[in-house]
């Protein structure tokens, strides 16, 4: 069976690291949270196993797609989380506070959540 970092670590270390002012802490914690999310993701659509680096887009893409608005929200939570992630990874000049890293940790916790309550429910 294929197994990976679980995205409950992902959150719990994005929490940790947002326990501070330091930007790269926080930088850290919001691609943590962006991945908490995009695992679970990524396991509720049954592509755990996708290694290539378009995989975040589709994965967004597939839910966007998906005929349950839930499913949907999904979609552009995950692209709105990404869009951060990359934000706060690649671009040095981005102004990085404290509450941009609580703001996606929030958003990681909500949409997890809704993710367990539709794992057994949607289909792709």
């Amino acid at each position: 069976m294929y197994m990976t970092f679980p995205y409950n670590e992902h959150l719990e270390l994005a929490k940790e690291l947002s326990k501070t002012d330091k930007p790269a802490y926080l930088r850290s914690a919001i691609s943590r949270a962006y991945y908490a999310v995009y695992i679970k993701a990524c396991y509720v659509a049954n592509e755990h196993n996708r290694k290539d680096r378009s995989s975040h887009q589709a994965i967004s893409d597939k839910y966007k797609k998906h005929d349950d608005p839930d499913a949907q929200v999904i979609g552009e939570v995950l692209a709105d989380l990404r869009k951060k992630r990359n934000e706060a990874d690649y671009d040095g000049a981005c102004d990085i506070k404290g509450k941009d890293a609580t703001y996606c940790i929030e958003k990681a916790e909500e949409y997890i959540k809704l993710l367990k309550e539709l794992e057994d429910q949607i289909v792709f």
